[in-house]
């Protein structure tokens, strides 16, 4: 990880989830917000814009908020898997942006999880039930990453 220098678990763990993704031979998208506050992410993201929400099979205003997602990995026009890394911020977040996605591409079989520290397991899984999501959420702890 020498491209991130001091940098927070957070950009840790999508770090790690990008070199998965790319293992496993996906284009992967950083979010946008990631890609504005680190340079390393801006360089090695898979780049999508806002003009490419039709290929993607979304309208520009959903498409808007998928983008923001921590990671997604991509096969052509298609997302196959997204993440939210939730170290320290409050999980609802990334459930809505999950929410979003999940209901602009009902038909589309998405994976989508949530990467939490393990302590906050049940906190994220609590909060997954509460949205109904738990079909269609999973919840992944950092010590459990390479598992995907």
């Amino acid at each position: 990880m020498a491209d991130l220098p001091q940098t927070s678990t957070h950009n840790k763990v999508i770090n790690e989830l990008f070199s998965l993704g790319e293992k496993k031979r996906y284009n992967v998208h950083i979010g946008e917000t990631e890609q504005g506050s680190l340079k390393a992410f801006k360089e090695k993201s898979f780049k999508i814009k806002i003009d490419d929400a039709t290929k993607f099979g979304f309208n520009r205003n959903i498409f808007n908020i998928i983008r923001e997602i921590d990671v997604l990995w991509l096969k052509g026009n298609t997302i196959v898997s997204a993440f939210e890394v939730e170290d320290t911020t409050n999980v609802n977040s990334g459930i809505e942006r999950f929410k979003a996605l999940l209901d602009g591409a009902p038909n589309l079989n998405i994976s989508t999880f949530i990467i939490v520290p393990d302590k906050r397991e049940d906190e994220a899984l609590g909060k997954i039930e509460k949205y109904e999501l738990v079909d269609k959420v999973k919840v992944q702890t950092y010590s459990k990453i390479g598992e995907i």
